[in-house]
């Protein structure tokens, strides 16, 4: 796992699943510490052809259609935010 903040390999990499409840809402969060997302692109996380690798490896709709699958289909809240040491994906249902 490569950190986007300092481009440096995390030596403890770590991905954690998890899954409870606020309110009436079931939530699932994934988040890693791998530094995080870079607030430039923070807000792009989720648009149509926006990807961070060349053009020869990647597409840019992955995140834009998981977003537009899950929320259209399921009703639910697909989000990205930035967490102490990395970046955590939430899921409201």
């Amino acid at each position: 796992m490569h950190s986007h903040a300092e481009n440096e390999c995390t030596e403890t990499p770590r991905v954690a699943i998890t899954i409870g409840n606020q309110g009436y809402k079931a939530v699932v969060t994934i988040s890693d510490n791998a530094g995080g997302i870079p607030r430039e692109i923070l807000d792009r996380t989720f648009d149509p052809y926006f990807t961070t690798k060349g053009p020869q490896q990647g597409t840019g709709v992955d995140l834009f259609m998981s977003k537009k699958i899950i929320e259209k289909n399921m009703g639910v809240r697909l989000s990205a935010r930035n967490i102490a040491n990395g970046a955590e994906f939430r899921i409201e249902v």
